[in-house]
C-alpha cells in the first residue's frame, strides 16, 4: 500500500499540471528547469507530509520506531520515483500536443 500510494500520488499530482508545464516550456523554460522546479516542489510536499506522518505515528503507536523509519524511507523513495517518471513523461511530449490535448 505504501509503495502504491507513494508512487501514484505524485504521478497524478504532476499529470494534473501538464498544461502548466507546457506553458512554462512555451515561454522558454528549459526541460531541466521545469523538471527541477516541479521535483523540488514534490520533495517539499513529500518531506513535510512524511514528517507529519511520523509524528502522528509516534503519538498513536508509541512502539516500533524502526518500522516507521523504514516506511518513511520507502514512501519517500516511491514518491520521488513517481514524480520523476511523471515529469519525464511530460517532458518527452511536444508543447503543442499537450496544449491541444487539454482543449
Amino acid at each position: 500500500m505504501v509503495i502504491l500510494l507513494g508512487g501514484l500520488i505524485p504521478f497524478i499530482l504532476i499529470q494534473l499540471r501538464k498544461q502548466e508545464i507546457a506553458i512554462m516550456h512555451s515561454l522558454g523554460t528549459s526541460k531541466i528547469t521545469a523538471f527541477l522546479s516541479f521535483f523540488i516542489e514534490q520533495a517539499a510536499l513529500c518531506i513535510t507530509g512524511s514528517v507529519a506522518g511520523i509524528a502522528i505515528w509516534k503519538l498513536l503507536v508509541r512502539e516500533n520506531v524502526f518500522l516507521s523509519l523504514k516506511l518513511f524511507c520507502l514512501f519517500m523513495l516511491c514518491w520521488f520515483i513517481g514524480a520523476s517518471v511523471s515529469l519525464r513523461i511530460i517532458n518527452s511530449h511536444a508543447v503543442q500536443a499537450i496544449l491541444r490535448a487539454e482543449e
